[in-house]
C-alpha cells in the first residue's frame, strides 16, 4: 500500500512539473532574430590620422519578427533584447589594397530615437590579413537593448582608425543577430 501511494505521488509530481514546464514555455520563451542585413558604402580611406565615423539605418519591423518565430507573441510582449553577433561582408569593392586589413579598429554603437548611443561591439587590433568579413565581438551582450529597437530611427554608428588608406570606396553589408525573450 505505502508503495502504491508513493509510486502514485511520484507519478504526480512528475506530471506537474511537466505541466509547468508547458506552461512556462506557452507563457514566455526565448527566440533569436537576425533583422535583414543592411547595405552601406565605406567611403575611400585617404587618411589614417583621424577617426571615421559611418552611419548606417537599420529599419527592423521587431512585431513581425517576433511574430515569425512565435505567432502568438509580438512586440507587447517583449520582455528582453540582447545582441548576439554584429558581422561585416564586404560585397564589392574587395582586393589585395582594400579589404578589412586596411581598418586597425573599429567600435559599432546603436542608436534611437530618445536613447543614449550606446556600443555594442568592438574590436581593438583586427588582424593586418586580407579579410572580406569582420565579426565584431559584442561587448553589450549583457546590455538590455528593447528600448533601441522599439523606440524607432533605428541605426549603427560605425567608428573605425585606419591601419592604410584605400583607393576606392568599399561596398559593405552588416548583419546582426539578437536574442529576445518574450512572455504573456
Amino acid at each position: 500500500m505505502k508503495k502504491n501511494l508513493l509510486l502514485s505521488l511520484t507519478l504526480i509530481l512528475l506530471m506537474a512539473a511537466t505541466s509547468c514546464n508547458k506552461i512556462k514555455e506557452a507563457t514566455e520563451r526565448d527566440i533569436n532574430i537576425t533583422p535583414d542585413a543592411v547595405e552601406f558604402t565605406m567611403p575611400k580611406i585617404i587618411s589614417t590620422t583621424e577617426l571615421k565615423v559611418v552611419d548606417v539605418a537599420a529599419p527592423i519591423d521587431i512585431d513581425a519578427m517576433i511574430k515569425a518565430k512565435a505567432d502568438q507573441f509580438g512586440v507587447k510582449n517583449l520582455r528582453n533584447v540582447r545582441i548576439t553577433s554584429l558581422k561585416l561582408d564586404i560585397i564589392s569593392g574587395m582586393d589585395d589594397a582594400n579589404n578589412f586589413a586596411n581598418i586597425e579598429s573599429l567600435s559599432a554603437k546603436i542608436e534611437a530615437t530618445g536613447q543614449a548611443a550606446l556600443t555594442i561591439a568592438s574590436v581593438a587590433n583586427n588582424p593586418d590579413v586580407k579579410a572580406g568579413t569582420l565579426v565584431i565581438p559584442v561587448t553589450a551582450g549583457s546590455t538590455e537593448l528593447k528600448s533601441y529597437l522599439t523606440a524607432g530611427n533605428f541605426k549603427y554608428t560605425l567608428s573605425f582608425k585606419a591601419r592604410r588608406v584605400t583607393d576606392k570606396e568599399l561596398r559593405i553589408r552588416a548583419t546582426a543577430t539578437y536574442q529576445l525573450t518574450v512572455g504573456l
